[in-house]
Order: C-alpha cells, then sequence, then structure tokens
C-alpha cells in the first residue's frame, strides 16, 4: 500500500512538473529576409511588433540590374486597424505618407497617399468572396485626359486555392481602358505563404507587394511590358523548416528586351521569423 501511494505521488509530481513547464502558445510571424553580406546585397525587414500584434513598420532594399531601390516606413494604427503609414525613400530622398480608409466591413477600401506631386488616392474593389479585384490609381488633378482623375486599374485573378494568378495592368485615358500594357502570372507552391501573416505586410509594401495577399509562397513571378518588349522573370526556391515555413530562398532574376538577356542576377536568402506570446 505504501508503494501504491508513493507511486501515485511520484506521477503527481511529475505531472504537475511538466504542465509548469508546458510553454505558452505562440503566433508565428515573419521578421525578415535578407541575403547577409553577398552582392547585390538586399533584405526586407518587419521592425518589430506592438502589443496589438501588429508590424510598427518595415524596410526594403532591392537591387535590380545595378540598381537599388530602398524604403522605410513606419506604421500607426487606430483601433487595432493600420491607419497611417509615413515612408521615405531613400534612394531619392522623397517622403510618402500612406493613409488607409475602411469600409464597415473592416475591409480597406482606400489607400490615400500625400507625395511631393498633388495628392492621390487608390479605390480597391473586392469581389464576393471578399478578395481583391481592381485597385483605381486617380490623380486629384483632373483634366481633359482624366476627367475622373483615374489614370490607371488594375486587376488581379484567383484561383480556388487563393492565389494571385494573374495581375493585368491598363491605362485609362479620357474615362476609357485602354489595352493592358503589363500582364504578371504567378505560380505558387502548397505552403503557407511566409509574407501572407500578418495581413497587414501587404499594406506596408503597398507599391511591390500583391502577391503578399496570396495563401501560398510564390514560385514563379513572369511580367511582360508589352509598350516595351521587355520580360522580367523571378523563379523561387525555397526549403523549409520543421514547421513546413520557408526557411531559405534562392532567387533568380532575368531580364529580357526584344528578346535580349539584359541581365541575369541570382540571390541567396536566410528568412526569420519571431514567435509572439498569446495571452
Amino acid at each position: 500500500m505504501k508503494k501504491l501511494l508513493l507511486s501515485t505521488l511520484v506521477l503527481t509530481v511529475l505531472f504537475v512538473a511538466c504542465g509548469k513547464d508546458k510553454e505558452p502558445p505562440t503566433l508565428k510571424v515573419f521578421l525578415s529576409m535578407n541575403t547577409g553580406d553577398q552582392a547585390p546585397y538586399q533584405y526586407l525587414n518587419v521592425h518589430g511588433y506592438n502589443v496589438i500584434k501588429k508590424p510598427v513598420g518595415f524596410s526594403f532594399l532591392e537591387v535590380e540590374g545595378g540598381l537599388s531601390f530602398a524604403i522605410a516606413g513606419e506604421a500607426k494604427y487606430e483601433n487595432e486597424r493600420l491607419a497611417q503609414l509615413d515612408t521615405g525613400v531613400v534612394t531619392t530622398g522623397t517622403s510618402v505618407k500612406y493613409m488607409y480608409k475602411y469600409d464597415d466591413a473592416g475591409k480597406v477600401v482606400k489607400v490615400v497617399f500625400f507625395t511631393n506631386v498633388p495628392v492621390r488616392y487608390d479605390s480597391l474593389v473586392y469581389d464576393n468572396n471578399n478578395r481583391l479585384r481592381s485597385i483605381y490609381c486617380r490623380n486629384q488633378t483632373y483634366g481633359l485626359e482624366y476627367p475622373f482623375g483615374i489614370y490607371k486599374k488594375d486587376t488581379l485573378i484567383w484561383d480556388n486555392k487563393g492565389n494571385v494568378t494573374q495581375h493585368y495592368s491598363f491605362p485609362v485615358l479620357n474615362g476609357k481602358e485602354g489595352k493592358d500594357t503589363i500582364i504578371t502570372s504567378y505560380t505558387y507552391d502548397d505552403k503557407k505563404n511566409f509574407l501572407g501573416s500578418p495581413k497587414e505586410l501587404f499594406l506596408l509594401n503597398y507599391e511591390k507587394g500583391i502577391y503578399y495577399s496570396s495563401a501560398n509562397n510564390m514560385l514563379t513571378q513572369s511580367t511582360k511590358y508589352t509598350a516595351s518588349d521587355s520580360v522580367i522573370t523571378t523563379t523561387n526556391t525555397f526549403t523549409y523548416d520543421g514547421e513546413n515555413d520557408p526557411a531559405t530562398l534562392k532567387r533568380h532574376r532575368r531580364f529580357m528586351k526584344g528578346g535580349t538577356e539584359l541581365f541575369s542576377e541570382t540571390a541567396d536568402f536566410r528568412i526569420f521569423y519571431e514567435k509572439l506570446a498569446i495571452e
């Protein structure tokens, strides 16, 4: 009987100890990806997360064909929603302030941005599945050629897995859509998009992050510029960690114009995450 009581006591102590050592639940979020010391140096960084688990800002650097593009931004929130992003374009010395407008359902319907030129804004339109369908780019300075201010329309095509498969960009002149001048096609893997959480990452990199909204990771991107007879292709090859999230990325880019290759570049990225405690 004493042995039985002793065994029960030992099991109870072990159970309590294990219960105390159990790690609290966490939320895994994207933190950064970079090429380290290799040239050309490239990166995408989130500048940490606030108490409501939203990114406080970001910085981005890309070198393409010997030309660099770099921006940094600080995010501000109201009612736990992204309300404003103040950015600086490092490569040009200019600044842009983005303001986000929401509908009653909480979807972003306008991205107003202030630059050194007249105030402009983009209107976002969704389909019946609450997926972003169209982006209307508007200039507040109206004229004969742009009576409604709209000078460009972007249209997104989605598959049944929740991925953007095609992105069409149309000029708008005299209130009429022209022929598509930029056509981008995407393919994906079957793993969770490491740039898809949190969803604010797309808005923080609004100009370049269309595929952040997709469910899976982009494997290929092909952008055709019909007016200049040029094509930029990007091929991504991932390795994954034990949780099936991308851990490394090899990216190859190629620029063709009139059938002639102008440049070809390869970069190797490491991808980092942060785990936020869920209270």
